[in-house]
């Protein structure tokens, strides 16, 4: 909640990248489908605020979505606040169902399930309209962005340093 209005993160824009190319290759198929976009929040933040965010989540991801050419006349949102909220019993049954966690990966997250549960409940769930298919709720694992979300350190590339003004004159 420290900044409701931040944007995607690189991991989440390669994925709805992959999306948005995807479902505009079925368009041409099945061009009455829809993309059904269902936001969630945390249990944190009042009814109201969390309502609001997850409609802010839904149009962000909407968003993303048009500007890689997927039709907004095909996105349809739904904003669900609190509602809806995935328990730890829950989480812990998706970690132990994904095909893509090491044993290692499993096992930091259920040291940190509570942040785990917290961060599978700030998510946008995809639905496909006319099969009903739904995006799968795992993780990604091998994202920098588990090690931000667990409070572990994110690799960070060394900084280049300034060319002095000597080199920046210097003859090649």
């Amino acid at each position: 909640m420290a900044d409701p209005n931040a944007g995607l993160v690189p991991s989440q824009q390669n994925r709805l990248e992959e999306i948005a190319s995807n479902f505009k290759d079925y368009l041409t198929v099945r061009p009455e489908a829809k993309l059904i976009l269902e936001a969630h929040a945390d249990l944190r933040g009042s009814v109201a605020f969390n309502q609001a965010l997850s409609q802010r989540r839904a149009d962000l991801v909407k968003s993303y979505l048009v500007e890689h050419g997927v039709p907004a006349a095909s996105i349809e949102t739904k904003a669900f606040g609190k509602d809806k909220n995935l328990t730890n019993k829950e989480v812990e049954e998706l970690n132990a169902k994904n095909p893509n966690v090491t044993p290692e990966a499993r096992e930091r997250v259920e040291k940190n399930i509570v942040a785990f549960r917290m961060a599978n409940n700030r998510r946008v769930d995809l639905h496909l309209s006319t099969t009903g298919q739904s995006s799968l709720r795992y993780f990604p694992y091998n994202s920098d962005d588990l090690n931000v979300l667990l409070g572990e350190q994110k690799p960070v590339a060394a900084k280049k340093q300034p060319a002095s003004k000597e080199t920046n004159n210097q003859v090649r």
